[in-house]
């Protein structure tokens, strides 16, 4: 059920339980899902909480495979695929584009290269609007994007 009301003045404060889940997460999978560092991971999701409350969905902030391994390392891989280089966008073919992802590390090997390369480039463009800045319009075709990974109900 999406949020119709107004856009967010003020972020709502995330509860403890989706800090728990993202933990609990990182635990299980201390390796980043492209490169396989376990060097400073971080639990990724890949429909952030801020994005589930506006979709009427913020158990979905807490379901386990809501979350991706990355590493913010050397290689700032959550940064470059998680949000194709900003930290407002989402990336939800994050898990579909993995092998792609792990081939441009593994070519590339910099953060540099990897934002210079036409396929980054290409997968950015594609990138999720900040939450600020969805429209009803857009937040509907977001909640239907949503619906084809993760299906209502599926976060319990």
């Amino acid at each position: 059920m999406l949020n119709r009301g107004r856009l967010f003045m003020a972020e709502p404060k995330r509860p403890l339980s989706v800090d728990y889940a993202q933990h609990k997460h990182l635990k299980e999978n201390p390796l980043c899902s492209i490169s396989g560092i376990q060097d400073h991971c971080q639990a990724h999701h890949i429909v952030d909480y801020y994005a589930c409350v506006m979709i009427g969905r913020p158990k979905l902030a807490e379901y386990s495979k809501n979350f991706i391994t990355l590493t913010e390392g050397m290689l700032d891989l959550h940064l470059l695929f998680g949000h194709f280089g900003d930290f407002k966008s989402i990336n939800l073919d994050i898990i579909t584009n993995l092998f792609i992802y792990k081939q441009m590390v593994i070519d590339l090997k910099t953060n540099e290269a990897i934002k210079l390369n036409q396929k980054w480039k290409g997968c950015s463009l594609y990138r999720i609007k900040p939450v600020q800045e969805w429209d009803s319009t857009y937040a509907q075709w977001f909640e239907s994007e949503v619906e084809l990974i993760f299906p209502k109900g599926i976060e319990g």
